[in-house]
This record gives structure tokens, sequence and C-alpha cells, in this order.
């Protein structure tokens, strides 16, 4: 391809090209390279004398002299003939949205998901925090963000909380919902573990609404057998519990918040308010409703525990 016709700056004072076979030349500027990435900073360090480039706080003329010097000697990175070739992993498409993020900063174009990604892939790659910081920033706050997407640069980077949102939203969708787009992100190891969660979840759900569980009746109930077919009834009324699990597919926890405002008929108060208040839960005995969290839990602990998330 040659000179980029935007970003090579015609004062520039380092001489990049992509490595990802397009050959784009970019010329840029080599003190707020270093400043913002360690990689740079030790890669461009170089010892101080004739022919070398003065570092990062140099005066015009300075850098003009050195430059001359620099690039008559043959020094990488001074030349469009001798650039410093970078990793062919990163495409000049990202490249090009790195170098506009940091040195055109005033530039207003949306920052849309692809863009974000670029400039978080190459400054994870050259370690510029800043970098980082402004593409996470734009994309938690995009809608367009897909947690299979989300899920996957979380794995790829390290970023526990997109790893856990990813995948707590993606149990959420079916299964066969997701397209091959979705699943060649997930990769198969994470692609099995949400398949797993479902289906435990699902299994779990079915269980909860077709079997309700005793109630828990007060010392003075006189009528236990009432109790329990009121208890029963309005368990299984698709108006109630069953209704908001299998058909309004409420979360156990949701459920657990609506349970004692379901209509019970004929059920002793304080049978009513002893059974419910029995199902909330303890630290030693967690909640029935709350079953679904723990195995969504168990197999995401399972999948970061593979893939080295902290």
């Amino acid at each position: 391809m040659g000179k980029h016709p935007d970003l090579y700056f015609i004062d520039g004072t380092l001489t990049l090209m992509a490595g990802d076979g397009s050959e784009t030349i970019y010329n840029v500027y080599r003190a707020p390279l270093m400043r913002h990435s360690s990689v740079f900073q030790g890669m461009l360090t170089l010892p101080t004398g004739p022919g070398t480039l003065p570092s990062l706080s140099p005066s015009a003329s300075s850098v003009r002299e050195a430059l001359i010097k620099a690039r008559a000697e043959g020094l990488e990175g001074t030349t469009e003939e001798n650039p410093v070739v970078l990793p062919a992993q990163l495409k000049a498409a990202e490249l090009d949205e790195f170098i506009v993020f940091l040195f055109l900063r005033g530039d207003n174009r949306e920052v849309t998901v692809e863009r974000a990604c670029a400039i978080l892939k190459v400054s994870h790659f050259f370690d510029v925090d800043c970098g980082i910081d402004y593409a996470r920033h734009h994309l938690d706050n995009n809608s367009d963000f897909h947690p299979a997407l989300r899920m996957s640069l979380g794995f790829a980077y390290n970023i526990r909380e997109w790893v856990v949102g990813g995948f707590d939203e993606l149990v959420g969708i079916p299964i066969q919902d997701l397209s091959p787009k979705d699943e060649a992100l997930l990769g198969p190891d994470a692609y099995r573990a949400l398949a797993r969660a479902q289906a435990r979840v699902l299994d779990s759900r079915l269980r909860l609404a077709l079997k309700p569980p005793e109630p828990n009746h007060s010392n003075i109930c006189m009528g236990h057998y009432s109790c329990k077919e009121e208890w029963t009834k309005m368990w299984t009324s698709t108006r109630c519990v069953l209704g908001d699990i299998i058909m309004r597919d409420f979360s156990g926890s949701r459920v657990l918040e609506r349970l004692p405002g379901y209509p019970i008929g004929h059920m002793g108060p304080d049978c009513h308010r002893r059974t419910c208040e029995g199902l909330m839960g303890t630290d030693d005995k967690p909640s029935i409703f709350t079953r679904e969290e723990e195995l969504i839990d168990e197999e995401l602990k399972g999948l970061m525990q593979l893939f080295g998330v902290a």
C-alpha cells in the first residue's frame, strides 16, 4: 500500500509498517508512544550519542538534528525503507484506529464497537493504559456490545466483569438462538459450559415448578390437609408459581420475592407466613429458589478456572 494517506505525518519522528501483509507505512511521533507504552519505551529507548534519537522531552532542533544523523546511519524506524515492522497479528485497520486515538484525539467520529475493539487490541498489545481505559469505557456504554463478544474479550484480556456479565446474559438466550458467529466467538469450551448451564437450569426450574415443597404449619393449625391443598393449588396455578416459572420465565429470585403475595385461598395465614419465611433461605441452607443461580455459578467458576481468569 505504501504511505498511509492520512496517518503519515510529514513531521513525524518514527516510521512504522503494518506487518499484516498490507505494507501500510505510518509516520508518527516517537515521544507520545514512549510516554504511553512501556513496550515502545523499551523498544525505542536508545543510548545517547551521535546518530541516536533524543528521549521524551527534546527540543525541536535536537529532534531534527538527531533524526538527520539517525537516517544517515540507517537507524530502524527513521525512513520508509527501514521502518519498524509491527507484528502480523495487528491489522492495518486496527493500527489506523489506535493511531487516530493516540494522535488525533479531537477526531469526532462515533466510537463503534468495532473501533473500540481495535483500540483495545492494539493498546493491550503495547500496554497503553489510556487506550485500554478509553476502549473499555466506550464498550461498556455501547448497547451493541453483544454478550458473546463481551465474554470472548473478557477471556482474551482477563477482564472478569466482562466474563461474568456476558455469561449471565447469555444464559438467558436460548442456545439455539445464538448465531454461528456467536458460537465461534465463544469457542467450544465456553459454548459447552453455556449449554450445560442452560440445561441444568431448565431441569431445576421444571422440578421447582412441578413439585411444591411441604408447607410449614403453625403450632395452632388444625387443618393440615386443607392448608396443604391450598398451598399446592396456589403453587401449581398458572397465575402463580408454575405460571411465573414456566410461562413467564421469571427467575427463581423474582418468584421468591412474589411468593408472599400470591393468593392462598383458605390456607392459614400463620402457616403461609411460616412456609414463605422457611423458603427464603439462610447462609447454612440456601433457598430452593436460588438453586439456578448456584448452577450458573458452578459452570462459570469452572470455565474461569479453565481460562485462568481471576
